[in-house]
């Protein structure tokens, strides 16, 4: 069982389901593991080893999911699956190796394995991971990874290291290394990528004496755990550790497994494990092959994780892990974040996670295909976020469009579809559809690739531009939620008619182009600064609208003053 499973998924994540070759092999070892579905949801061979087998098994499930077409009972397996997994979660937060809700007593080991199960069990299923939620698996698995409290010690060492298992009096370290990748894979799963706990663990690994890809027994189980989780929290394109004890960790990685591997005939390698995946060779194969996938960028493959850049400039409530996913066989390459900085915001507009490069490959000629952007931290998503993509009421704000860097500035492409899912909320991801060719794909050409650099934003109205005649109007626009609103139109004629046509006032709305556009984005952020906003600019738009009614009323209130400075002037 684990042996198929991690075969499965390491074919899948290194996009051999293209290949009818391959993917004919790929269905027939599916078809084995719905076989071994269980009455009670799990999905194994000996009970003993039901929950490494159950998690391994949705991973390679899920993955398979996404990527053909499939009836309903082929839903209820992963559905029941995800269901004995996180109703069997152990008193302590963990799990142990068969699944119990009864147990007080779990391991770090095998509690990874579940958590990827539902991690992507749940993703597959549009469920909602959230370690915040009280109650929730994940809220139990945080408290067991960071809490030290009455009732038991945490898994993590206050050095930053994560230890095998623990209870109230000891804890156990086993292979320090190991299960550091262990804890740091799950905190990246459940959202806590970018906790503090997730960052002392890095940190520890990153320190000499304990950075390193080689254990004495040349662990590819912990070579896994250790790649998912760097590539989830500290990103591939980035080192760790402090000067001058810095890594870039997946180069070394790179060539660690490329110095270990063995010849196994001609144009075929593979690796000997000498731990408890001597028991499992082909496992041992599959965890180096997703590790190696996984972690690096370019490695074309159906699923990427994106970490935030260390210079982002996403906003807080929206900074975290972001998946990148593809349907069909079509696969990724070139996975990177960027910075919203890159470019101006018209006014109104939001990006709120950012910006993403990458490259979409084995795409039909001049086709269309579908990407999904899945942040792993739910706050991009969350109604209570002002600065996310969904209003206090859980609809979607206005204006989602799909906007690329064009000449210095974010431009939304209009014919580009673009929206949230699952449909009616709660939102979880958002889905482009790119086709290759398109305006969208960066290199113009039906050439089977999209070159597609862009980001997923809110705020869009109507194209604005500093030339007159079609916008500009930042400042009001962000205040009125539209360019289309009557009094920004007014404003509009006003410029157009009496700023544009002499140079001095060409020269003020010069300016005010070159000022308003950060300060429009402030203020279209912030409910309390639009409404201002509009107060202040209403009586200058009365005054626009109304130029011959404003005079009679600064008329009326002047022969107003005038006697009643007559009136005062008699009474003394």
């Amino acid at each position: 069982m684990p042996s198929t499973a991690g075969v499965v998924a390491a074919l899948i994540e290194t996009g051999k389901y293209s290949d009818a070759a391959y993917a004919a092999v790929i269905d027939k070892a599916v078809k084995y593991i719905l076989s071994k579905a269980q009455v009670n949801g799990g999905i194994y061979e000996s009970s003993y080893e039901a929950t490494y087998d159950t998690g391994l098994c949705l991973v390679a499930l899920s993955l398979y999911g996404n990527h053909t077409v499939l009836d309903a009972t082929f839903n209820t397996v992963i559905q029941n699956a995800v269901n004995y997994l996180a109703n069997n979660q152990s008193l302590d937060g963990g799990w142990t190796y068969t699944p119990s809700s009864a147990s007080d007593q779990s391991d770090m080991s095998n509690t990874q394995f579940a958590v990827m199960g539902l991690y992507y069990g749940s993703s597959y299923l549009n469920i909602t991971i959230n370690a915040d939620t009280a109650g929730s698996w994940a809220n139990k698995l945080y408290h067991a990874i960071t809490f030290d409290d009455a009732t038991h010690t945490p898994y993590q060492y206050a050095d930053g290291h994560c230890g095998y298992w623990h209870t109230v009096d000891s804890i156990s370290d086993y292979t320090n290394q190991s299960m550091t990748g262990a804890c740091l894979w799950s905190l990246a799963m459940i959202g806590k990528g970018g906790s503090p706990a997730a960052q002392n663990a890095i940190a520890w690994f990153a320190t000499p004496g304990n950075y390193m890809w080689t254990l004495g027994s040349r662990d590819y189980y912990f070579v896994y755990a250790m790649a998912k989780a760097l590539s989830g929290t500290a990103g591939a394109n980035n080192l760790i550790g402090t000067a001058p004890n810095t890594h870039d960790w997946l180069a070394d990685l790179k060539q660690t497994l490329f110095d270990q591997k063995i010849a196994g005939g001609a144009d075929e390698y593979y690796w000997q494990d000498d731990n408890w995946l001597s028991y499992y060779p082909r496992l041992a194969v599959a965890f180096n092959l997703m590790s190696l996938v996984f972690a690096d960028p370019n490695a074309p493959s159906p699923s990427k994780l994106l970490p935030e850049r260390p210079d982002t400039d996403v906003l807080p409530a929206n900074q975290g892990l972001i998946r990148l996913d593809t349907k069909g066989c079509v696969l990724i390459s070139g996975a990177e974040r960027g910075n919203i900085a890159a470019g101006t915001l018209e006014g109104g507009v939001m990006l709120p996670i950012g910006s993403f490069n990458f490259t979409l490959t084995c795409v039909d000629n001049g086709a269309s295909t579908v990407l999904r952007i899945t942040p792993v931290d739910t706050g991009p998503l969350d109604p209570s976020n002002p600065d996310g993509f969904v209003n206090a009421d859980g609809t979607i704000k206005e204006g989602l469009k799909w906007f690329k860097l064009v000449d210095g500035s974010w431009k939304a492409l209009t014919d580009v579809p673009i929206v949230a899912g699952p449909a009616g909320g709660p939102y979880q991801y958002i889905e482009v559809t790119l086709k290759d060719g398109g305006p969208e794909d960066s290199d113009g050409v039906a050439n089977g690739q999209i070159v597609d650099p862009g980001a997923p934003g809110v705020g869009y109205t109507e194209e604005t531009t500093t030339s007159g005649g079609g916008g500009g109007c930042f400042i009001a626009t962000a205040a009125y939620g539209s360019s289309m609103a009557g009094d920004v139109m007014v404003l509009r004629a006003f410029r157009d008619r009496y700023l544009l046509t002499n140079s001095f006032g060409r020269m003020l709305v010069h300016v005010y182009y070159t000022v308003s556009p950060p300060i429009a984005n402030f203020i279209a952020q912030h409910d309390t600064l639009r409404a201002l906003t509009r107060g202040v600019l209403a009586p200058i738009v009365f005054t626009v609208k109304y130029p011959w009614g404003s005079l009679a009323i600064v008329f009326l209130v002047a022969i107003a003053g005038i006697r009643l400075a007559r009136w005062r002037s008699a009474q003394v």
